[in-house]
This record gives C-alpha cells, sequence and structure tokens, in this order.
C-alpha cells in the first residue's frame, strides 16, 4: 500500500490537483518549513522544484529519514552535488535522480552488454537533439536561462542542464564502466550559442574525452527551424549502435553482420521511476541513478558556467516568428556536423561560433 503524506507547493493556486487534495483530507502546505517537519515517519519523498533547491531539499529530506527521488538534474554546480555526497556518507538512505531512460529495459540491457566483451571497447559516441522552444519557454518563471537565484544558489539553466540533460547523461551513463556509473569526463571543447536574450545559451556542441580515451560529442539547439531526435551513435570495436534516426528502437549492428533489437527506450513509462523507488523503498531494491552516476554531468555543467564566451547568432540569420525564434540555416549546419563527427566550424557552413577548451580535474 502506498500513502500519499503531504504535498508542498508554494504556488498552490495553481496546483490542478488541489480540490482532490482537499477531498483525500492530504496537507497541502505553502509553507517550506512546516512541510519539512512533517517527514519524520515518510519513507520517500519526491523532489520536483526548481532546480536550485534540489539539493538542499534532498539534504533536509535525508536528515528526517527520507529516501529521495530528486527530479533531473542533480544540481547547478558542482560544490552543490559534493555537499550532498558527504551528507549521504553518514545515512543509510538513498537518493535517486530521475533520469527516465537510466531506467528503462532497453537502455539497462544494453548497459549491461556494453560491460561484457560482447561489444568491445566503446570508441566514441554521439547524440543530437533538436527542440524548439518558443517565447513562452523563456518567460516561463524567473529562472529559465539564468546562471544564478538571486540567492546566489547556481543554477545554470540551459538546454544541457534542462531540457536535454537526459540526452548527455545518457552517453556518460553508457560510456560508464559500472552498471550505475557514468563515464568521467576530464576535457573537451565547446561551442556555445545564444538566439534568444538569456544569461545562458540556447544551442552547445560539445566534444568530451573520457580518462579512457573515448570521445563523446553532444549537438544540440533550441533554435532550429525544424525539430529532429534524440539521435545517438555509439561506436565500438565489434559493433556500432544506433537509435533514433532510422526507427525509435535502440539496434547493434556488429561487425559479422548480426544484430541485436533493445526495443524503444520510450517504451518505459516516464514514471516508472516513481513506482521503482515506491517498491525500493518497502523491497530494499538498489537504488538506480544514485548522484554518483549523475555527478558526470553537473561537472560538465559546472566546467561549461566558467566558460568566458557565448557566441550570439548573427541578428541577420536569426528569424522571428509569432511565437519563437529560429535560426536559418542552424539545422543543417549542426546536422552536418553530427553526420561528420566534427565541431561546427569544421563543415564550413558559417555557424561562427567559438571553440572554448576546459578541463575538469
Amino acid at each position: 500500500m502506498v500513502e500519499l503524506c503531504a504535498v508542498y507547493d508554494p504556488a498552490q493556486g495553481e496546483l490542478k490537483v488541489r480540490s482532490d487534495l482537499k477531498n483525500r483530507s492530504i496537507p497541502l502546505f505553502v509553507d517550506y518549513q512546516l512541510f519539512i517537519d512533517q517527514l519524520l515517519q515518510v519513507d520517500l519523498l519526491v523532489v520536483v522544484s526548481p532546480i536550485q533547491y534540489h539539493i538542499q531539499q534532498c539534504i533536509d529530506g535525508l536528515d528526517r529519514g527520507c529516501n529521495i527521488l530528486v527530479d533531473k538534474p542533480l544540481a547547478g554546480s558542482k560544490k552543490q552535488v559534493e555537499a550532498l555526497e558527504m551528507r549521504l556518507e553518514n545515512t543509510e538512505n538513498w537518493v535517486m535522480v530521475g533520469y527516465q531512460w537510466s531506467f528503462s529495459a532497453a537502455i539497462r540491457s544494453l548497459k549491461r552488454d556494453l560491460l561484457s566483451a560482447d561489444f568491445g571497447a566503446i570508441r566514441r559516441a554521439k547524440t543530437l537533439v533538436f527542440w524548439p522552444r518558443d517565447y513562452a519557454y523563456f518567460s516561463r518563471n524567473d529562472w529559465a536561462g539564468k546562471r544564478q537565484h538571486p540567492g546566489g544558489e547556481d543554477i545554470n539553466d540551459h538546454l544541457l542542464n534542462n531540457a536535454m540533460a537526459h540526452f548527455l547523461h545518457n552517453l556518460l551513463y553508457l560510456c560508464g564502466d559500472e552498471i550505475e556509473g557514468s563515464a568521467r569526463i576530464i576535457s573537451g571543447r565547446a561551442c556555445l550559442s545564444r538566439a534568444y536574450n538569456i544569461e545562458t545559451f540556447d544551442t552547445a556542441v560539445l566534444d568530451l574525452e573520457t580518462p579512457t580515451g573515448i570521445n563523446i560529442r553532444f549537438y544540440g539547439s533550441q533554435v532550429t527551424r525544424t525539430a529532429k531526435g534524440p539521435l545517438f551513435v555509439i561506436e565500438c570495436e565489434k559493433a556500432v549502435i544506433y537509435y533514433g534516426e532510422l526507427s525509435n528502437e535502440v539496434v547493434a549492428v556488429f561487425t559479422d553482420g548480426h544484430t541485436k533489437n533493445y526495443g524503444d527506450p520510450d517504451e518505459c513509462d516516464q514514471f516508472y521511476k516513481l513506482s521503482y523507488a515506491v517498491n525500493a523503498c518497502h523491497e530494499k531494491k538498489s537504488p538506480i541513478c544514485p548522484p554518483s552516476a549523475a555527478f558526470s554531468q553537473t561537472e560538465v555543467i559546472d566546467a561549461l558556467s566558467k566558460l568566458q564566451s557565448i557566441h550570439s547568432f548573427d541578428e541577420s540569420r536569426i528569424v522571428k516568428t509569432k511565437d519563437r525564434l529560429y535560426v536559418e540555416g542552424l539545422s543543417y549546419s549542426l546536422f552536418v556536423s553530427y553526420q561528420q563527427g566534427v565541431l561546427p566550424g569544421r563543415v564550413g557552413l558559417g555557424q561562427g561560433s567559438i571553440e572554448q577548451e576546459f578541463e575538469i580535474k
């Protein structure tokens, strides 16, 4: 049996289930401290707040004996995660991060095979996502596209740490050398650009290196004319793994010609992570996607936040429609770059963004 004990929402007037909670006599709090004080007999705290509150709310829940399911991304900066990891060292409770593909049967089955000898070593991996966003997306709250909250908490809200964080994390996870581990990045190059008037960026291309020599590339934008993806390709010694370009199934093609189909990662309901977390409380299951697995994505975000240059697209290329912006020719430029496995400035299509190098220590 599962019982919903309490809900916290500072903007409860906008909560669609408010009347249903009232009818069920489930307490609804607008005062965070009063809500937290109710958690002493609660098994699971589900954190779905803005990025800047994730870590402190996880720590508050752990301090009151709760297990935690926290929405992606884990945090806005590396130092926030380090504070959580210190707290986890002194508790038997767990935290799981809600990257739903890490919970899906297709991705987990693929990960198990990547850890076997079937594929040989991973050489390189890449992913592409074009998800155009409208004006309303960047004005939906007071922290969209911001580096920091007025209170000083790091947010770093942008495509890599919000809408597309799933797909950067997914490659890091699949390239990791443990079932609940992700590949760490030691260095990289980044091309960061924007068309919208935001503090961060709406277009990013990354070229990342792991300590074991795996090359990982990310191509994403929220200001392309067309939507596409997610796509990914993972090249191994004995096979190449494809997703998204020909079908919504993950398929491995081996050098001897045979194939293996892992299915569609989206066949797993996006709220399976919640049911798994509930069952993990009762059945003592091992956590999926703990903070240590999500930390690699946060390390990359933290390193990008320290880069000095974000390229602004030339006004002559920005098309302003009634609902949104898009950059003329960007879809083609980024897709050709993805196909060739290079940064956009290397295909001669006039992207104009600046390549910046970084290291993660």
